[in-house]
């Protein structure tokens, strides 16, 4: 009797401890929660105040118009902002909208973590009021409406402060999946000897906010002229940014995946000759021609640029070739994949900061030095082109005669073909 009462005892404490240990849990799984929730607003609230401060200065009325993220979770952490939206108020117009945008943390430790961040509805709502219809189809088509990014940290030497970091995004249009990928790493003196989450703290807390507010001066043209790139590149934000942090990319991929494109690119194409000449019957070989006069026009403006000087006779001039014959290829609906990868060939690349790339694309503005520069790359990241190219399909009636081939020579297809 005496033993059971032992035993239920110690099952008794046992209970409480597990108790005890999962409000603790419960209890720091809410304050890490609020603490994300409280940096990821935070954060926003700058974006947006930056945003304003800029805008107001160069006299135009636009401004970010937020609702606030709420978390949820306890081990896995889920963050929603039901709306993002750049506004132009003295029109009282929408620009941009992002609904629902969520961020997923997961897979959190002291030295890794993941996380994601997708909103299933993003529009250039000013883009969606063009008058021009065959504008209105492309953009249908093309702009994407749906997005996804997906990245993950950890440390990879705690002694130099170095993090290996790999991302990767999808933006999903109807008629094309742009998707890109980076891989790399981040080296700082404000990573030794500390957790991952310290390390992304320290990223969101120098102001990377501001980082972006310069480039939205002018939400049209958002080329920037070489001196504002200088004195934003020199600026007190940037000066201590760099300072504080150096990267290194190992790969970086773009991706175009085909969603029946040639179907949007063929009635745009017909619609435009038909403005010409109602009377002319669009035909395939007339399609063929009109890309093969994109194609060229494409050159001509690369050519009146000078920019085709710079890779006619470059490193990378067989994999851009080779990707815009791919791009071709998907509006002929002949690829259905097409990739563009610099690569690292002797990874790790070494590490640089962002004035010094700055300073390396303002000292080689020329053709010239544009070749310079890009002959340097080469030295270090190698650019290859691929792509899924589609297997022309044989007509029936071909098909049915190759048949009939094959049997007066007393064959058949699969003998035929396990003799290859």
């Amino acid at each position: 009797m005496n033993a059971k009462k032992i035993w239920l005892s110690l099952l008794g404490i046992g209970a409480v401890i597990i108790v005890a240990l999962l409000v603790v849990a419960y209890v720091l799984s809410s304050q890490f929660k609020t603490n994300i929730e409280n940096t990821l607003n935070e954060n926003l609230k700058k974006l947006a105040d930056s945003y304003t401060d800029l805008t107001q200065s160069s006299g135009s009325e636009i401004k970010l118009e937020y609702k606030p993220f709420v978390c949820t979770g306890i081990k896995n952490y889920h963050c929603i902002s039901e709306t993002i939206s750049v506004v132009d108020t003295s029109a009282q117009k929408t620009i941009a909208k992002m609904d629902n945008l969520t961020v997923h943390i997961f897979g959190v430790s002291t030295s890794s973590i993941e996380f994601s961040i997708d909103s299933p509805k993003i529009s250039l709502e000013i883009l969606e009021q063009a008058e021009s219809p065959n504008l209105s189809i492309l953009y249908d088509a093309f702009m994407p409406t749906a997005f996804k990014c997906e990245s993950g940290y950890k440390i990879f030497d705690k002694k130099t402060g170095e993090i290996y970091s790999n991302g990767n995004c999808t933006f999903n249009a109807n008629n094309l999946q742009y998707s890109y990928n980076a891989a790399g790493k981040i080296q700082s003196e404000k990573f030794i000897d500390t957790t991952i989450l310290h390390d992304l703290s320290e990223l969101l807390a120098s102001n990377t906010p501001k980082l972006l507010g310069p480039l939205t001066q002018n939400p049209i043209d958002s080329a920037l002229p070489a001196s504002n790139l200088t004195d934003l590149m020199n600026s007190e934000t940037i000066s201590d940014f760099n300072k504080k942090f150096a990267f290194s990319m190992d790969k970086i991929s773009f991706k175009l995946k085909d969603k029946n494109a040639k179907d949007i690119i063929y009635h745009v194409f017909e619609e435009g000759y038909k403005t010409k000449d109602p009377l002319v019957k669009f035909d395939d070989k007339m399609y063929a021609q009109a890309l093969e006069e994109l194609k060229g026009l494409a050159y001509f403006f690369l050519s009146l640029s000078g920019m085709s000087n710079v890779f006619a006779d470059g490193p990378y001039s067989e994999a851009i070739g080779d990707f815009i014959t791919a791009l071709e290829q998907i509006a002929r609906a002949e690829a259905s994949e097409l990739e563009l990868t610099l690569l690292a060939k002797s990874p790790p690349a070494p590490y640089f900061r962002l004035n010094q790339l700055e300073r390396s694309v303002a000292e080689n503005r020329s053709q010239e030095g544009l070749r310079d520069l890009i002959a340097q790359m080469s030295q270090i990241y190698s650019l290859n082109s691929t792509k899924n190219e589609i297997k022309p399909t044989s007509k029936p009636d071909e098909d049915s005669s190759n048949a009939n081939k094959n049997t007066d020579n007393g064959t058949d297809n699969n003998a035929s073909m396990n003799n290859q």
